[in-house]
């Protein structure tokens, strides 16, 4: 019948959900579960997949985001010294991590050689940073060397309700803001194994004046005082092993909200 052959296709429908929320882990616990439903109809597992028309195949889709919907994204805070590496990890995440969003912040200072409007920051005018924040915006915000940064309230709350998972690269001023609005949120602070080592990726980095180097360095010493406040603190000695623990942090914490 119409309603038992829909039903088939449940098994198939639930994948895509798990896949889309990025769980990997609930995805492999519920693989036997899925099975048994498909091979219960006398049909190899590949008859399935091919045979999706292009018009239930985007019915599909909408109800594995629909179902994704129902579970609120996480809040995700990474915060750490300027050179450290955090955009290296966040770009990686999110190549590995398919449910993971990252937040574009907004910001009153020039753009860096290479850097993109609405793709690394959103570039601001001080006085349009002051009106948005008369007009609350900014789910925190603060000042840092001497420019305004802040994080939009409707990109993240977007997100988390559509069953994304939100990443922030914010600084300790306003991972705090954040902590006292969300302790939920998941905080995340990465540290260089040495601090010559975090001088030396400060100046091949190449991006400030010796000034603002000078300044930066200052204000990494604070910063530093700040980690143990964090749930977790992690080294970014390499790429791959340091994603690969933030990633399991993540997955921890999707675990504890299932």
């Amino acid at each position: 019948t119409r309603i038992s052959d829909d039903l088939l296709w449940l098994p198939y429908v639930v994948s895509r959900y798990l896949e889309v929320s990025g769980d990997a882990g609930l995805l492999e616990e519920a693989v036997p579960f899925l099975e048994g439903p498909v091979l219960a109809t006398g049909q190899p597992e590949s008859y399935f997949e091919p045979r999706v028309s292009e018009e239930r195949a985007t019915l599909f889709e909408h109800c594995a985001r629909a179902l994704a919907r129902l579970k609120r994204g996480l809040l995700i805070v990474i915060s750490g010294p300027s050179g450290v590496g955090k955009d290296t990890l966040i770009r990686r995440l999110l190549e590995v991590d398919k449910n993971l969003v990252y937040s574009v912040s907004g910001t009153t200072r020039q753009p860096r050689p290479g850097e993109k409007p609405d793709d690394n920051y959103t570039f601001l005018t001080r006085e349009q940073f002051e009106a948005l924040i008369a007009g609350d915006a900014f789910l925190e915000h603060a000042t840092y060397n001497g420019h305004l940064y802040g994080t939009f309230r409707d990109r993240v709350e977007r997100a988390r309700s559509e069953g994304r998972d939100v990443v922030l690269k914010i600084d300790v001023q306003g991972a705090e803001q954040v902590r006292r609005l969300m302790p939920d949120a998941v905080f995340i602070f990465v540290v260089a194994p040495s601090e010559q080592e975090l001088e030396r990726r400060q100046v091949e980095r190449g991006s400030e004046s010796p000034q603002d180097l000078a300044s930066r360095r200052q204000i990494a010493g604070r910063e530093m005082t700040y980690a143990a406040e964090y749930e977790h603190v992690v080294t970014n000695d390499d790429v791959e092993r340091a994603v690969g623990e933030i990633r399991q942090i993540i997955e921890d914490a999707r675990r504890r909200v299932t």
